[in-house]
């Protein structure tokens, strides 16, 4: 367990010039704890890896848009992606992710799985992992996110130069919304905390 640890920590260091600094579970806000699992992995704490409700709630999202708007792959999935998985060809990562996704699980708790995740997720800016992007957006440590702060980085992980508050701040509080809403829909968040953290205006 701990070589795989480690094996992929080395993995997720390969972002060039990105700026990352490694921090443990227990420095994260509960607020992005919550805001990653409710946007990217809602049932996250209760699937072995793999997600076929997920998997299946992507496939009617994309066919009913006539594009790809949603993915259905885990956080686990995701975290291989973005570390062992690395520059794989598409297909082959997708058959790989579905074999491996299940053993990480297995291995490793689901807060070690979110930390490695959260540790190795670029978040633009020159940013790999939440806590070098809060201190870069915010001037807090990931640990000191609040709900607000979390929402929008969290927004900003699948495509961060597009919702970059920097460069794109109309898009970035879009998403940053769309988190929040994903919180109330899955029980997270109760919807008064959701318009309040909406409203709150945030610095960088």
């Amino acid at each position: 367990q701990g070589r795989l640890t480690s094996d992929i920590d080395r993995a997720a260091m390969r972002d060039g010039d990105a700026h990352r600094e490694v921090v443990a579970y227990d420095a994260m806000s509960p607020h992005l704890v919550r805001a990653v699992v409710a946007a990217e992995d809602q049932r996250f704490w209760t699937h072995r890896g793999i997600d076929p409700h997920g998997i299946a709630r992507a496939l009617v999202a994309n066919a009913l848009h006539g594009r790809s708007v949603q993915g259905g792959s885990t956080i686990t999935q995701q975290l291989l992606k973005l570390t062992l998985l690395r520059g794989r060809p598409p297909l082959l990562r997708k058959v790989e992710e579905a074999m491996l996704a299940e053993r990480f699980e297995r291995l490793l708790t689901k807060e070690e799985l979110l930390a490695l995740y959260l540790n190795a997720v670029y978040v633009g800016e020159g940013n790999a992992g939440v806590e070098a992007a809060s201190r870069d957006l915010f001037g807090t440590s990931a640990a000191g996110l609040d709900l607000a702060q979390a929402a929008l980085l969290v927004g900003m992980i699948p495509a961060p130069s597009a919702r970059s508050p920097f460069c794109a701040s109309a898009a970035a509080r879009t998403h940053q919304r769309r988190v929040l809403r994903r919180m109330v829909e899955t029980g997270a968040l109760a919807a008064a905390e959701a318009d309040h953290a909406a409203r709150t205006g945030i610095a960088f």
